[in-house]
């Protein structure tokens, strides 16, 4: 599968270099980069993605200037502009009639409308890599119906958790007034023929196992190990940002150690902080209360120093050297899209075949974590405890919870081809591999084009009419496992609606978690047998994000 990549550089480029730098990238990294002019990027970008979009997806609500400040309109345009911008580079590449497009995160929100309005026929995706808030905070943003509708003109719209979606969903219903339904175990939404799903996100499994060997090689492990030889050593990897939580994270550990003082000189947190990626909101201010609790903390338990700080850039691998030597993580951010360092974590500690979890109730992957320790990292003294139960886990424990999260890295979290058949697979009305052939009385996904299955399981193409009256009779003969909110007219059974739909999810989890449970070699099998059944690629796919490198 052919890949290219559109997007914007971090930093600017003189107009005289530009089309010589565009096809350096374009032959060496398949990129085709889009040029932001700078006035434009500082109020697109620094303006209403980090100060509006972002904060307030993260459920900050502007009530100071620091907390992004009043909704300015000609930051809006900036934005739109910007969009703009994206949407005249890609047409200038794109083959509409095979390639997918999968747009990336909040900062191109716009984008799939102006592609809709160029190829009415064209495939694309949208996947935001944040939180998506509860209607509650989103309904306070200006453009409120704005986003919504942009979004809507793409064919397939993934979040990463149950929880998004079902917020996105919801301000679709409160908003613009559209019903959504519930199918077998994924919620979608009929809106000029799109529908959305819920898609987690993987990691690549082979790269990280690579640079594992490569940690092991350069001695990066052994390293570490003799620097920390008689401790045990509790690891945080965050990035710099009002959110993660991590001067929490340093008080709950300084708080174990006086409730437990049995851990003093024998209990380490190395708390990694990854470079902020931009000016962001109040970073400053964040880094020095945490150099400050850091300071703190280390001069209260004397020449223990409990805490390592790290500000400074450091190697994934001598990174994955620290994930094989930590015994437990933490991590307490206080609102997180997903999140993948656990993941990254388990399979980093396949060797010793042993790993602990203390994990934030609010970051998005905290449910797929069965069995980590999951903690409010705002309650100080819980984390604390959480910390010490983490320490004094047996192994046993320990090996118990990594075999079961290790299980669901390998067969839960789809790798990127998956993600693009699952775009495929929406916008031709097909099943994903593995589920049932499609019945006559019922259409599996509302696709741009009238396009669906047969009885015999053939792709026919319907009229208007004909497509308006096969939904008359799915909708007199429905599937069993079906339970669409069409069926709830009175606002006064959206909450027995929303509660059936929960209870379905819950048993769709349930069923996961019996199939964790099976033999790591039947995970594995399955998911070759997933792999035959993928249907073919298309010629080519392109990823439109912002930043490229």
């Amino acid at each position: 599968m052919e890949v290219l990549y559109v997007g914007s550089l971090s930093r600017d480029v003189d107009s005289h270099e530009q089309e010589h730098a565009a096809q350096i990238l374009l032959e060496k990294f398949k990129c085709v980069p889009t040029f932001l002019p700078p006035d434009l990027r500082s109020k697109y970008y620094d303006r209403f993605c980090k100060r509006q979009l972002w904060s307030l997806f993260h459920y900050m609500l502007p009530f100071s200037p620091s907390n992004g400040g009043i909704f300015d309109r000609s930051m809006w345009e900036a934005y739109v502009a910007a969009n703009k911008l994206f949407f005249q580079k890609v047409i200038k590449v794109i083959n509409p009639d095979d390639d997918f497009v999968w747009i990336h995160d909040y900062h191109l929100m716009v984008l799939p409308t102006f592609l809709r309005r160029r190829f009415n026929r064209i495939r694309m995706g949208f996947f935001l890599h944040s939180p998506f808030p509860s209607s509650e905070i989103y309904r306070s943003l200006p453009i409120r119906e704005e986003i919504l509708k942009v979004l809507l003109n793409s064919d397939l719209i993934g979040f990463h958790t149950f929880d998004y979606a079902r917020h996105f969903l919801t301000c679709c219903s409160r908003i613009l007034g559209l019903e959504y339904q519930s199918k077998r175990g994924y919620i979608g939404l009929e809106y000029y023929g799109r529908t959305v799903k819920i898609m987690p996100v993987g990691i690549d499994m082979g790269r990280i196992q690579s640079v594992m060997i490569d940690s092991e090689e350069e001695g990066k492990v052994m390293e570490l190990r003799r620097r920390y030889e008689g401790k045990t050593v509790l690891l945080g990897i965050d990035d710099m940002d009002i959110f993660r939580g991590i001067n929490l994270k340093l008080l709950a550990m300084e708080q174990m150690l006086k409730q437990h003082s049995t851990w003093r000189g024998r209990a380490v947190l190395v708390q990694i902080v990854n470079l902020a990626r931009d000016k962001g909101i109040d970073i400053e201010k964040t880094r020095g209360e945490i150099e400050e609790t850091c300071r703190k903390i280390n001069e209260e338990f004397g020449y223990h120093q409990p805490i390592v700080y790290i500000d400074t850039p450091i190697s994934i691998t001598e990174i994955n050297a620290y994930y094989h030597i930590a015994e437990c993580v933490v991590i307490t951010a206080v609102r997180d899209g997903m999140n993948l360092t656990p993941y990254e974590y388990i399979v980093c500690r396949q060797g010793a075949k042993k790993s602990v979890l203390v994990a934030s109730e609010f970051i998005g992957c905290s449910p797929s974590l069965s069995r980590a320790i999951r903690v409010n990292p705002w309650n100080v003294e819980a984390t604390g405890e959480a910390l010490n139960e983490a320490l004094s886990m047996s192994d046993g424990e320990k090996q118990l919870r990594h075999k079961k999260h290790y299980r669901y890295s390998l067969s839960s979290l789809p790798s990127p081809f998956r993600v693009i058949t699952g775009l495929e697979l929406h916008w031709m009305g097909d099943e994903p591999a593995g589920t049932k052939e499609a019945e006559n009385s019922a259409i599996w996904c509302m696709t741009s084009r009238h396009t669906r299955r047969n009885a015999q399981g053939e792709f026919v193409t319907f009229t208007n009419q004909e497509l308006a009256r096969l939904e008359r009779t799915n909708r007199q003969q429905p599937r069993q496992t079906e339970t669409t909110m069409g069926d709830h007219a009175n606002q006064d059974d959206l909450a027995a609606a929303m509660a059936l739909m929960q209870q379905q999810m819950q048993q769709m989890q349930q069923t996961i978690q019996a199939q964790q449970d099976a033999a790591e070699q039947a995970a594995l099998a399955r998911q070759e047998q997933q792999a035959q059944t993928v249907p073919e690629q298309p010629s080519r796919t392109l990823f439109v994000t912002l930043v490229l490198v």
